[in-house]
């Protein structure tokens, strides 16, 4: 039984017509309540380098599907062969909700270098599409769109998310860009059946379901005009984000073979689904080498560094390089030496400033005593000067000459007469000759 028929039947449909009218048996068969199993599981395969797959699958104690990883690079590889669903039907295609959660487990393993979705499918349901598109979209690995197939519709809104997409030279229809409705209207099953189908609305609910009512009565212009046109300019602008090259014409829902998909800018390369894998992993080594380079480039640039942590390169993934455990113990204790370093030399420097300040204050005392004794001397003099009858700032030469005529003057050589010699104490009481002036003149005299 179909857990999720509700959504099915009314679901608008970003689809090819041919794949609505495939599928319209299964819907007869379920209203029949006949039993209708169509076998559209496919499995995921891993790729390695040497060209070594591994499959996917059901392991029926655990109940659960089994998907293979390897221990070396790999691409893995997504099928999606059939009509697209938001959910899984029992019938067998698997929804966009459990592809999403199945490649996202690949996108977290460092061992997978890429993803292919390898897509033969006219198209689905329009729930659900837009969000694997997003999901696809912001993808941290190289994801690349392959189909020998069908690549329409809601399928090829899935590709445009892709970095790239690739079809087999002898793949089918190409485009479909657009959305629909298929309507049953199930009535006269119902009457049939013995049933009758009533339908009221509220007094109020005058605008509940009217575009659907309106389609229903024969009037389509507003279900189209307020259902279906805006999910088709949504459609659109995401296949425009995801292919900025493609042609404004391919916009009207047209499908095209493999040669004109490629000149209206709908696919990239025309190849087979080995040369996408290799291409793969030629990206990656590409990658790698950059990665290399550009770090070698960037280490070069940090010498000091490498050389404090006592490395030649840092350790690397294909995010880029990184410090380990080692490099970070390395780094904080050249950080801690360095930091006691600084208030080793921080200490020194203060006594250093303190020791400047006081040679400077000494410096200054000094000035000023040989400022002050220079003023005193320069008033020595001028007494001197002034004493000898000269101008107070007679010069060092003129004063020279005024002493030398005082000495050759009259008494120059004066002896006190007999019996009229003063007291030695009474004459030394007379002269002052401990005055400066007086003993300035002595230095002279005794020259």
């Amino acid at each position: 039984m179909i857990s999720n028929l509700h959504s099915l039947l009314s679901s608008k449909w970003y689809i090819e017509p041919s794949v609505i009218n495939g599928m319209l048996p299964m819907l007869q068969s379920v209203l029949a309540g006949s039993e209708f199993k169509v076998s559209e599981k496919t499995e995921v395969t891993i790729v390695t380098r040497t060209g070594k797959q591994d499959v996917s699958y059901w392991d029926w104690r655990s109940g659960k599907t089994i998907y293979p990883k390897a221990t070396e690079p790999y691409v893995m590889v997504n099928p999606i062969k059939s009509a697209i669903f938001k959910y899984n039907q029992a019938c067998g295609p698997t929804g966009t909700k459990e592809h999403q959660k199945v490649i996202q487990d690949y996108m977290n393993d460092s061992n997978c270098i890429g993803i292919v979705l390898d897509i033969d499918s006219g198209g689905g349901q329009v729930s659900g599409t837009a969000e694997f598109y997003d999901f696809l979209k912001a993808s941290t690995k190289p994801i690349v769109t392959y189909t020998d197939g069908m690549l329409c519709s809601a399928a090829y809104y899935l590709a445009s998310a892709t970095n790239k997409i690739v079809a087999n030279p002898r793949a089918d229809v190409i485009g479909s860009i657009g959305a629909m409705v298929s309507f049953l209207d199930l009535t006269g099953y119902y009457e049939k059946q013995g049933a009758k189908v009533i339908t009221e609305y509220a007094t109020k609910s005058t605008a509940k379901n009217k575009s659907y009512r309106d389609l229903l009565s024969g009037n389509s212009e507003t279900y189209i005009q307020t259902e279906l046109d805006p999910i088709t300019d949504t459609f659109i602008n995401d296949v425009k984000a995801g292919r900025t090259n493609v042609n404004e014409a391919v916009f009207d829902g047209s499908t095209y073979r493999v040669e004109q998909a490629l000149e209206m800018g709908l696919i990239d390369e025309i190849a087979q689904i080995e040369d996408v894998i290799q291409s793969l992993f030629n990206t990656s080594d590409k990658k790698t080498l950059d990665n290399n380079s550009n770090s070698n480039m960037k280490m070069s640039n940090h010498a000091k560094i490498m050389g404090v942590i006592g490395v030649a390169a840092l350790a690397m993934t294909d995010k880029g390089s990184y410090f380990n455990e080692e490099n970070l113990n390395a780094l904080e204790s050249a950080l801690t030496t360095a930091e006691t370093e600084k208030e080793q030399l921080t200490a020194e420097l203060a006594t250093a400033n303190q020791a400047t300040q006081t040679a400077n204050e000494t410096i200054a005392s000094l000035q000023t005593a040989a400022e002050q004794a220079t003023t005193q001397a320069g008033a020595f003099v001028s007494k001197i000067a002034t004493s000898l009858g000269l101008e107070a700032n007679a010069t060092e030469e003129a004063i020279d000459a005024r002493l030398a005529e005082v000495a050759k003057g009259a008494g120059a050589n004066h002896v006190n007469p007999q019996g009229n010699e003063k007291p030695k104490d009474e004459a030394e009481s007379f002269i002052d000759k401990d005055a400066s002036h007086n003993q300035l003149a002595n230095q002279i005299f005794n020259k």
